[in-house]
């Protein structure tokens, strides 16, 4: 039996039950996702990139939300990592978990538009 070493970045079955099992709830949040979710990521950086804390913590936290519900666990606990280093006012100390971040974030945005139109058709 192999073990994939990589991260669930979305899980449906989560999904759906985070969403009462009630399909176009889920279909809104993924829409919603798509749409709303760069902009929060593209914060986190923007923050970083100033060295603010304060919005790097609050942009982090925003994202570990919204992709805890879809059962991104691995993505939740980087961005936990971040906003906890953040908070410390230690901004620095979050810089290695960005790449993976970006990875993750990435693959995730990629998986919503799929099952999206897959879910349309």
């Amino acid at each position: 039996m192999s073990v994939s070493a990589d991260p669930v970045v979305f899980n449906k079955q989560h999904a759906l039950a985070r969403m009462g099992g009630l399909e176009d709830v889920l279909r809104d949040v993924m829409e919603l996702m798509l749409t709303e979710s760069p902009k929060v990521h593209a914060q986190i950086g923007a923050a970083f990139d100033r060295r603010d804390p304060v919005g790097l913590k609050l942009s982090a936290h925003t994202l570990k939300g919204s992709v805890s519900l879809v059962g991104a666990t691995d993505l939740v606990r980087r961005l936990k990592r971040v906003e906890d280093c953040a908070a410390s006012g230690q901004v620095d100390l979050a810089a290695g978990e960005f790449a993976e971040i970006d990875r993750q974030f990435a693959e995730l945005q990629r998986l919503l538009a799929v099952e999206l139109k897959c879910s349309a058709d």
